[in-house]
């Protein structure tokens, strides 16, 4: 994203082309995965660090990422049984924090490799 957004968000501020505007904002934000990751580590922190007001601050960020996950699926009209896939969250979770932490380290990806779309 990093090499790609500027340019993005140039044409789309250049031809006020809201789609481009948009594309480069979203390559600029945390993935919902990194957000629960955050808050997640928020509990964690507060709890150590025995602050009350912190954790409640953090239990209701953890509260608000389970309010988007099921809104968005009774939104999307998605059926029952996607609902016993949300139990997957924590494997995803902790796979996705191990993605990060080597991301912020600087050992992530250095391209991109299109998959295939078969």
């Amino acid at each position: 994203a990093r090499p790609w957004n500027p340019g993005v968000g140039g044409e789309g501020r250049a031809r006020r082309d809201p789609v481009r505007l948009e594309a480069a904002l979203e390559g600029l934000m945390l993935p919902q995965a990194g957000v629960a990751i955050s808050a997640g580590a928020g509990v964690a922190l507060a709890a150590l660090a025995r602050d009350r007001r912190a954790l409640r601050i953090a239990l209701l960020a953890i509260a608000a990422q389970a309010v988007y996950v099921a809104g968005g699926l009774a939104v999307g009209g998605a059926p029952a049984g996607t609902a016993r896939a949300v139990r997957a969250a924590p494997r995803l979770l902790a796979s996705r924090a191990a993605v990060l932490a080597r991301a912020l380290r600087g050992r992530g990806p250095t391209r991109w490799v299109r998959t295939d779309r078969t």
